[in-house]
């Protein structure tokens, strides 16, 4: 897509100058698809090159457009670059986070032997909520994973170093803030 620039001497009447805009404004002009800079200086519409964007951390910085200028007789349009603000930071970072895996996360516990021994020693009902839930949290729902588990917590059955071992899984597997935060104590 060509841009344009409507302009007198050096000062924007207009930009951007578009397609469009050129037929609206002279409707009773016929221009062909990709009109010259040849045909449409008399109108005062003149093409404008963009520069390539510069390098800029996209996390940390936002490009924004400047205004045209016309330099060595021609109009070039340049970039800004701005920080970005805190919500864009967090925006990007939840638009750009892992995908949680967890699958493998539940493949990581189950090959943990003290997670095994731990399964083993609870009644068959809770570990079977336990393995159940996991396989509802890979769908998003891991509210009976967290339900069983804070019962745990509240019990006194999860020692310290598995506690330990299930968050940096948990962290590891790029699983939710929110259900870790749920399962930690």
């Amino acid at each position: 897509m060509s841009l344009y620039v409507q302009a007198t001497a050096d000062t924007i009447i207009k930009y951007p100058f578009s397609r469009s805009d050129l037929l609206a404004t002279f409707p009773n002009v016929s221009f062909p698809p990709n009109p010259s800079a040849e045909d449409l200086a008399p109108l005062g519409v003149y093409p404008v090159t963009v520069q390539p964007q510069p390098d800029h951390d996209p996390r940390t910085e936002r490009l924004e457009p400047d205004e045209p200028v016309l330099a060595d007789g021609s109009w070039q349009q340049s970039w800004s670059i701005r920080p970005a603000t805190a919500e864009e930071i967090a925006d990007y970072d939840q638009s750009h986070a892992p995908a949680p895996k967890w699958k493998e996360f539940g493949v990581a516990l189950a090959l943990r032997p003290e997670i095994s021994q731990l399964y083993d020693q609870l009644p068959s009902a809770i570990a079977s909520g336990l393995t159940v839930g996991l396989s509802q949290a890979a769908g998003g729902d891991w509210s009976l994973f967290v339900l069983l588990w804070r019962e745990l917590i509240k019990d006194d059955m999860i020692p310290d170093g598995i506690m330990q071992a299930v968050l940096s899984a948990a962290e590891q597997h790029h699983l939710p803030a929110a259900f870790i935060e749920a399962i930690n104590p």
